[in-house]
Parts: C-alpha cells; structure tokens; sequence
C-alpha cells in the first residue's frame, strides 16, 4: 500500500506540472518604466573644438499623446524648447507641458537631473498610461549657444503591447534659435528663427552619437485570470513578500472548477482553488481556497455573469489560512 500512495502522489504532482503552461499577457493600462541617460560625450568622441566643463543641463519632457509634439525636426522651436537649449532652462518647457496636460493631451511632467561633467550617467523612472503612449525628453548640450539631444514622441506602447526595452542613439540638434557656430559663442539671436535641424557638420556632426536613453520596462502585465465554471468565474491572484516584491499568480485549471497557482517557480504551486455550484441545495456558488505559502496574497473572484467580486486576503507572514466560503456569490443560476 505505501508503494501505491507513492506512486499516486507522484502522478498527482506530474498532472500538476503538466497543467501549468506558459501566461497569456493581456497589457495593463499602466507600465512602470526608467530611463537611462548614458553619456559619452567626450574629448575622444568629439574631439572638434571640445569645450571645457562639458555636460548636460536637466532633463525636461513629458508623457502626452501619439500625435502632440512639443518638439520635431523641421518645426520651429517653442518658447520652452529655446529656453532650454540656450539656458538649460526647464520651467517653460515644463510650463508648455503643464498646458498640455490641462487640455487633455498630455500626462505628466518628466523631471530629471543633468550631467556634470560628460561622460557620466543618470536614471529617471515614470510611468506611462495607454491613453498617452508618447514620451518627449531633452536636455542641453552645454556650453553651447542653442543645441541639444533628446527624443520626440516616442511610442512606449505599440502594436498593442509596452515595449519592454528601446534604445535611442542621440546626436545633437540645433534649435534655431541662436546663430552662433562654436560651443564658446556668444549670444546672436537667429532673426527670424530657422526650424529645428539635426546638426550634421562642425564639431557635433561626425556622425558619433552623444550618448543614450534606454528606457526599460520594470514592471510586468498581468496574466489572463484563471477561468472556472466555463468561464463564468474569473480568479486573479496578487501576492507580496517581506521584501516588498510583489507580483501577479500565474494560474491553470485543474478540472472546470478548480486551478492551480504559483507564484515564483511553475514547478512551485502555491495555491489552490475552486469554485463549486451549491446553488441546488444552498443558492450559493461557493469559493474555496487553501494555500502553501505565507507571503501576503490577495484573491478576486469575479462572477462574469452578473460583475459580482469577492475579495480574500491572507496577510503577509501568515500561514495561509484555507478559505471556506459557502455564500461566497449569491447570484444563482
């Protein structure tokens, strides 16, 4: 008899396993990202007339919109993009934003530090809505008498995902807004101003880019909920650690009313749960849960039929407390 429990509880575990295939995504509304400015502007990548104290004034943009743009080769420059490229200015390009925001297309100010002196690094971390899947982002080439390096309009959402990682090479802009052709000329304001052009000559124009910004997703979208009872209920399941990491249960059916989840590892199953039809004997459909973990998790049960939603808690550092709920959804048949 031992022999045969043995070799019952090893199929039990191999019909697990196999039931845990990989996550569907379904791209949340939101996405976490960071941004790396790497610069290498220096004396080896620009050697042309290199000026002393090189480096990069604060960076400024804005998550908005596909279409808005507050910046693009062949426009003139704003108010706040000239400000910025001959000051280093970043109030009236945020103030341009702001504006934006204001009438609905845009998001939110971005806000980062500068680079003092090149080569160096930075990062600035946000976060992105689908509604305004756009981000612009510059900063000055300092000393210089109005150029710059950043991006315009650049789509973090796309072909009906986030994406997870771009890399943008940067090379340097004139704003046309200052006539001067040296990084040390003194100021001779453009009467009337040029459009914004990419500088292809003189001493920024040797074709090496100035530097980087890779923006990397930090987050990840959720998996599709667990579908039970013909996917008249849906099963979506968070956890936490003690660490504060947190993330989304990955779960698999089982049988029409039960599935499994886990949270780390497909070969780890921390949890599991069903949802029965009492509704013959005790008008209720029934939720239970039993788990192996003591990490926080949060359990929403979602009656698709009628937009009924339980929620269940087991707090983080407790053992997982099973979970029988026989007037869990009274919302028969």
């Amino acid at each position: 008899m031992p022999h045969h429990r043995a070799l019952l509880a090893a199929l039990c575990v191999t019909l697990i396993l196999a039931a845990v295939p990989a996550a569907a995504q379904n791209p949340s509304d939101t996405a976490q990202y960071t941004v790396r400015f790497n610069a290498t502007w220096s004396a080896s990548t620009h050697p042309a007339q290199f000026p002393p104290q090189p480096h990069f004034s604060a960076l400024i943009g804005a998550t908005h919109q596909a279409d808005l743009r507050l910046w693009a080769p062949g426009t003139n420059a704003s108010h706040g993009i000239k400000n910025m490229a001959e000051e280093g200015r970043t109030r009236p390009l945020a103030a341009e934003a702001e504006t934006a925001i204001a009438a609905g297309t845009a998001n939110q100010v971005l806000q980062g530090g500068g680079i003092f002196p090149s080569p160096d690094f930075i990062d600035l971390s946000f976060t992105m809505d689908r509604d305004f899947p756009a981000v612009t982002l510059v900063t000055m080439v300092a000393p210089s008498p109005d150029w710059f390096v950043g991006v315009s309009a650049l789509r973090l959402f796309e072909d009906g995902g986030w994406v997870q990682e771009r890399v943008v090479e940067l090379f340097a802009y004139d704003a046309g807004t200052d006539s001067g052709t040296t990084f040390l000329s003194p100021n001779l304001a453009t009467v009337p101003p040029v459009p914004v052009r990419r500088i292809e000559s003189g001493s920024l124009g040797n074709g090496v880019p100035m530097g980087t910004f890779t923006f990397t997703r930090t987050d990840s979208d959720p998996p599709e909920p667990l579908a039970l009872r013909g996917g008249r209920f849906f099963v979506d399941v968070q956890w936490q650690t003690q660490d504060g990491t947190q993330g989304y249960g990955q779960g698999s059916a089982l049988s029409g009313d039960s599935g499994i989840f886990w949270f780390f590892d497909p070969a780890n199953v921390e949890m599991l749960v069903k949802v029965l039809d009492g509704c013959a004997a005790f008008n209720h459909y029934w939720v239970f849960a039993a788990g192996l973990t003591n990490v926080g998790v949060e359990i929403t049960v979602t009656d698709t039929t009628t937009g009924t939603v339980k929620h269940y808690e087991n707090p983080l550092g407790v053992p997982f407390e099973p979970i029988q709920d026989t007037r869990a959804f009274a919302t028969c048949p």
